[in-house]
């Protein structure tokens, strides 16, 4: 099916969206409200679930999330117009996306739909030149129960197998390499298999979870259990498992 953007500031490159922000009032506010269409559509979506993907060459996730109260970052970056509004994050109750961005990098400008996904474009630096990307993370929405967290659940134990975290509840929180989305923390879900082989991790559970990564190293015990990776990335793929 052919790409359809529900929500296009319609300017063919980040040069003229810049100048046309900066020219004068009116179309600094014409700017403004094409832009808080696309966040009231967003907004819109608070308490239903989808199934956010990213994939790499060393990572696929597939996991599920709530939309929640949207976050915005305070408009001090100096070097920007007045009108440039910087996402920054998704919080709910049962998960969490973080924005990743600094001066010159993150800030959404549109969404695209597949088929049943939904894209993201943004604003990135490269090579000192402002590009607008396609954001590796997407997002379907999917209807999900919204399980909560148990009280108690066995302790992680070192001695054991990783196969005993099978049969648990669990969030996870994934980490996207160089993308606008920074972080995502997924509802909970129940752990249906977890397998390792050639140091590649593959995590399988309800509500579509899956999780590949390349690199695992070992599990080791915080607040949370976090799964050590290092790869291409060294270890900035590592991810987090809170079973309580």
């Amino acid at each position: 099916m052919e790409q359809m953007s529900i929500f296009n500031i319609d300017v063919p490159s980040t040069e003229k969206m810049l100048s046309v922000c900066e020219s004068n009032h009116v179309q600094k506010q014409d700017a403004l409200l094409t832009k808080w269409r696309m966040f009231e559509y967003l907004d819109q979506l608070k308490g239903q679930t989808a199934l956010v993907s990213y994939s790499d060459e060393t990572v696929e996730f597939h996991v599920p999330f709530q939309f929640g109260e949207i976050h915005f970052s305070g408009n001090a970056i100096s070097s920007r117009p007045a009108n440039i509004v910087r996402l920054r994050s998704f919080v709910s109750a049962n998960s969490e996306m973080q924005i990743k961005h600094n001066e010159k990098s993150g800030i959404l400008t549109r969404l695209e739909r597949k088929e049943q996904s939904y894209l993201m474009h943004y604003l990135k630096e490269v090579n000192n030149e402002i590009q607008e990307k396609c954001s590796s993370a997407t997002f379907e929405l999917r209807s999900y129960s919204i399980s909560k967290m148990p009280h108690k659940q066995p302790s992680y134990s070192y001695e054991l197998p990783l196969s005993q975290l099978v049969g648990l509840t669990a969030k996870v929180m994934m980490r996207c390499e160089d993308d606008l989305v920074d972080t995502v923390e997924s509802m909970p879900f129940k752990i249906l298999s977890i397998k390792v082989e050639n140091e590649k991790i593959v995590i399988m559970g309800t509500n579509d979870v899956c999780i590949k990564v390349d690199g695992f190293q070992k599990v080791r015990k915080s607040n949370d259990l976090i799964f050590d990776v290092c790869n291409n990335h060294r270890y900035s793929q590592s991810f987090h498992l809170a079973i309580d």
